[in-house]
């Protein structure tokens, strides 16, 4: 629902709906109040690191295995995209 939220009050600046966009922010406040705390780009990496370990993860067969096992650690408190984004940026390397 913040997700929602947040792409919303993008097009509500972009549609000059300032009033809109500030009711939402209103709400994410609500919603992030029941809210797990987020995870920071460190924890995520490291969650991402142990779950690299875990699978042996290397080849994208195994990335897929990676992102299995990890989705459920972090679930609730980081955002897939970020996820998917670290994983891939520790797998390059």
């Amino acid at each position: 629902m913040v997700k929602q939220r947040r792409e919303s009050i993008g097009l509500f600046l972009q549609g000059n709906r300032p009033e809109l966009a500030a009711k939402e922010e209103g709400e994410i406040a609500v919603l992030e109040r029941y809210l797990p705390k987020a995870l920071g780009a460190a924890e995520i990496e490291a969650a991402v690191r142990e779950a690299i370990a875990e699978t042996g993860a290397g080849l994208r067969p195994t990335w897929d295995a990676s992102m299995k096992a990890l989705m459920p650690k972090v679930a609730g408190r980081a955002d897939g995209k970020a996820v998917s984004e670290t994983v891939r940026r520790l797998l390059a390397k």
